[in-house]
């Protein structure tokens, strides 16, 4: 959160006013341990996050949640949640008033306006149909370990959701047993994690936090954010992004295979680097200039091999692809996030 001190506050108010109705009136909302109202702390996970006060007056609050352990960003009020992305982030513009973004949209919020919150809401949809199951804990002090397990898991309301939940078990877990669910798999891999750093009283602290979370559902598909972070020693963390979808139309998950028509490698390969030029960003970082310079960078890195092709998600606007660091350069390139519009991929798409 930029420009902003951190603090934690509790949402006290309801907005209970309607047009020439009468006067609102105060109310306290419970909260759980942590000052999270208890309609928002179900889906709040572990115990490292920031709160930050956008706006308060006597009578709405609006508080931003960052959890970067988890991957994790939430705006509610004491109604409930308004926005939760994995890829949200809030800036602040002036008071009360901010800019709200992700991967897909910008949008300036005034929060002392019903109507520019009512903008929000419709922009940043959160999804009910999605249960968030939480796994999270320590060891003991001075055992300096971290682990944490966050998966939105479907109710029978989405459409083939044993398939889907099947699905999300076999991409968190690396083997998965007959009859395990993802949150069997969780705390087996909590356990082999806190089995390996038990009693290890070095200086360092290992950590494995994973979080499979809804970024869009539509009544085509459903697409996860897959977010990985941990550390078992050595100069640094690792961290891994990636977005894969499933078919609600073909019932399976959405394959480079499935969603590409036969030899379109070269020409999605190509696209690729054209968004990656087009990042201003990363191409002054190093000191590049034109498309030729950048696949020249990629092709030393890759010793002359073809660009990869990662595995692509689903998302409103296009198809995103997601490269992890040292999948195509050093660690300092980190996560990098390409996302083609649809009108680019049409003529390559089945």
């Amino acid at each position: 959160m930029k420009n902003s001190s951190f603090q934690i506050v509790v949402a006290l108010l309801l907005i209970s006013c309607a047009a020439c109705g009468p006067a609102r009136e105060k109310r306290e909302v419970e909260v759980n341990h942590r000052g999270v109202p208890l309609t928002v702390a179900p889906v709040v996970m572990g115990e490292a996050y920031t709160l930050d006060t956008l706006y308060h007056s006597d009578y709405d609050t609006y508080v931003y949640i960052s959890n970067p352990q988890f991957s994790q960003n939430i705006i509610y009020d004491d109604g409930g949640i308004i926005a939760n992305s994995p890829t949200l982030s809030v800036d602040s513009i002036s008071h009360g008033f901010y800019r709200v973004s992700d991967l897909l949209r910008v949008l300036a919020v005034d929060f002392s306006k019903p109507s520019s919150v009512a903008e929000l809401r419709a922009d940043f949809p959160v999804y009910p149909q999605f249960t968030t199951e939480i796994l999270a804990d320590s060891l003991s002090a001075g055992q300096r370990a971290l682990f944490g397990f966050a998966v939105d898991v479907p109710s029978d309301s989405v459409p083939h959701s044993a398939e889907v939940a099947r699905w999300i078990t076999d991409c968190v877990g690396d083997t998965v047993r007959p009859g395990e669910n993802v949150i069997a798999v969780g705390k087996r891999m909590e356990r082999v994690f806190f089995g390996e750093y038990r009693g290890d009283k070095s200086e360092f602290t290992y950590y494995d936090t994973r979080s499979m979370l809804v970024y869009a559902c539509t009544p085509e598909y459903v697409t996860y954010q897959d977010f990985f972070s941990g550390f078992s020693g050595g100069p640094h963390g690792f961290e891994a992004v990636r977005f894969v979808s499933y078919s609600f139309a073909d019932n399976c998950p959405v394959t480079y295979d499935r969603l590409f028509k036969p030899d379109s490698e070269d020409a999605v390969r190509e696209l690729i680097y054209e968004a990656i030029a087009d990042n201003d960003n990363f191409m002054i970082n190093h000191k590049l200039t034109s498309l030729s310079q950048l696949k020249t960078y990629y092709s030393r890195n890759l010793d002359g091999e073809p660009l990869p092709i990662p595995q692509p998600g689903l998302l409103p606007q296009g198809v995103i692809f997601c490269y992890q660091p040292y999948d195509i350069g050093p660690y300092s390139d980190g996560s990098l996030r390409i996302l083609i519009p649809y009108a680019k991929l049409t003529p390559l798409l089945r």
